[in-house]
């Protein structure tokens, strides 16, 4: 398994300017159109009659409609998808709650947890790989994001998914390989003290965040990850950044967040029809007066 020093997740994106990448076509490849073959009838009406030739029609790519794919299939009742691109890199992010992780694993549990974790992450960003074969032609990395039931998070990574195997199954130590090519963004080594909870859960939170934004808007996501450097709402939305509109929607989250953790810092995201990120900014531990544009486009 591969470990690095533990970084905050903010970094992690901050990070994704550099992570693997390569060249990336986003262009939706045009599909030929059908041909026909005319057969006259043997009966005396002269019109032909037309007669439709299967064609090899070529996979169209689009991340909106792959994105709606990719929520019906991830295998957790708690999740997050989402897709951006910071410098020149596109990500797809997937957070999810693991059952099988234990919150208040010590000791060598630990260790048993992030294993867990790891190839969790491995064995959901390989079964999008096939299923979703665009996704080496979408994105130059998925990045998956385990957090327990409580919402620590324990791993977060980045992997090329050109070179994520397409079988249907893998190997037990098919997975080991692949667990060992994530460039790994953070690894808890040690779990947290007790977060101040609010009078709301995070999913009543969620769910209300939510509901600012229209259903049809896919490419908006909201997810908690407490790390080491506290607890972490992460909110991305689409939208236009110029401050007018930028503040409107960022007032309607963060008013979302009065009933949750009052320490709580708010990462967001604001990106545009293709998934760019034209702003990140950061509203630590709750304070609207200390809010900091950490990446402008």
């Amino acid at each position: 398994m591969r470990r690095v020093e533990n970084t905050a997740l903010l970094v992690v994106l901050i990070l994704l300017t550099s992570a693997c990448g390569g060249a990336l076509s986003l262009n939706p490849t045009d599909t030929p159109m059908p041909t026909y073959t005319f057969t006259p009838e043997p009966t005396q009406t002269p019109m032909p009659t037309a007669t439709l030739e299967p064609t090899n029609t070529l996979l169209v790519c689009d991340a909106d409609s792959s994105l709606k794919g990719f929520k019906t299939t991830v295998p957790y009742d708690e999740f997050a998808v989402h897709y951006n691109e910071i410098s020149g890199t596109r990500s797809l992010i997937i957070w999810f709650v693991d059952p099988e992780l234990n919150p208040a694993a010590a000791g060598g549990e630990i260790q048993t947890n992030l294993d867990l974790a790891l190839t969790h992450a491995a064995e959901l960003s390989q079964q999008i790989r096939v299923q979703f074969p665009c996704v080496t032609e979408l994105f130059d990395v998925i990045n998956p994001i385990v957090v327990d039931q409580k919402y620590t998070g324990w791993f977060s990574g980045m992997l090329d998914p050109t070179i994520i195997p397409d079988e249907e199954t893998l190997t037990s130590a098919e997975i080991d390989q692949l667990v060992d090519k994530f460039t790994v963004g953070y690894l808890l080594e040690a779990l947290h003290g007790p977060i101040p909870a609010g009078s709301c859960s995070w999913p009543l939170v969620r769910e209300s965040m939510q509901n600012h934004f229209s259903p049809e808007r896919q490419n908006v996501a909201f997810y908690f990850v407490v790390d080491d450097f506290g607890a972490n709402v992460w909110a991305q939305w689409d939208g236009p950044t110029d401050p007018i509109f930028m503040m409107t929607s960022l007032m309607n989250v963060t008013m979302e967040l009065e009933c949750f953790i009052p320490t709580a810092n708010l990462i967001f995201i604001v990106v545009d029809d293709d998934g760019t990120a034209g702003l990140v900014g950061i509203v630590p531990q709750g304070d609207a007066g200390s809010m900091q544009i950490v990446y402008e486009r």
